[in-house]
Order: C-alpha cells, then structure tokens, then sequence
C-alpha cells in the first residue's frame, strides 16, 4: 500500500518553513500563520487565538499563488539574543556581539525593531558590517550630516 499523505514537516519544510515557526503571506495584511503539528495549516487571531485555515490557501501556497514570507527571528520573553553592541570613538567604531535577556525593555524593543537581535554571537558577529552602517546612516540623519 502507498504512502497518500505528507508529513507537515515535509509540507513546512517545502514552503522554507518549520512547523510552528510563525510567518506571513505576501498580499494578507496583518495575519500570522503557522503550521502547527497534526493541525495543518493555522492562522492565529489575536481575540481567539488559532483558528483553521481554509484548505484554499494552503493549495495557493504549494502552487505558487501566494508566497511565505518569514518574519525575523525574535526572542521569547526571557529568553537570551546577540546584538552588536557599538559607539563611535573618534573617528571608529569600536563594536562587538553583547549578549542580553529578552524582557519587553525600551532597548530590546529598539533592537529588535532595527534588526540588531540575533540568535547566536556568531550570527551577531556576521551582521557587524551591515549594523554599523546602519548605526552610521541613523548618525548621520540624526546629527543632520546627510545632503540636502
């Protein structure tokens, strides 16, 4: 006898996602989707929480109609994240992975806003050149460098 199902792993996995990783689908404003173990295709609705999708969007997904887009890595409340922690020294940036907790402060708010929140050091120390031009440019606008 044939095997005439596809593991949810399998599915998520095929769509560049994992089961109960959250994401979005390009053109749906506002929803975050899961796909959640045994239950297949979730869309999550902040006043009663997971509800079923309709079997529609799933077939547009596994046919190309609609795109996933992942939503960047956050931390849980309470959880520990890597950010590249920098300030300007004359005319350098003395910059290097700090670790913290998540615990809903102003600055893991701005952080994670600005995409400075990673996972790993090693992911932070990846991200150093791309954040320190980041914190450069919002320098320079805030300290009204930029041409006018």
């Amino acid at each position: 006898m044939t095997k005439n199902h596809i593991d949810i792993d399998d599915v998520a996995k095929m769509l560049g996602v994992e089961r109960g990783e959250d994401f979005q689908i390009i053109g749906d404003l506002g929803p975050v989707y899961y796909f959640l173990e045994h239950d297949g295709l979730k869309k999550y609705n902040n006043n009663i929480g997971f509800v079923e999708e309709d079997d529609h969007t799933l077939v547009k997904l596994l046919t190309g109609e609609k795109e996933i887009v992942r939503r960047p890595w956050r931390p849980k409340l309470g959880q520990a994240y890597w950010y590249v922690s920098a300030r300007k020294v004359g005319d350098d940036w003395c910059r290097k992975p700090a670790e913290t907790k998540y615990v809903r402060s102003g600055l893991d708010l701005c952080l994670i806003a600005m995409g400075n929140c990673f996972p790993t050091e090693k992911a932070a120390k990846e991200a150093i050149p791309d954040i320190i031009k980041l914190y450069e440019d919002t320098r320079r606008m805030v300290e009204g460098e930029y041409e006018k």
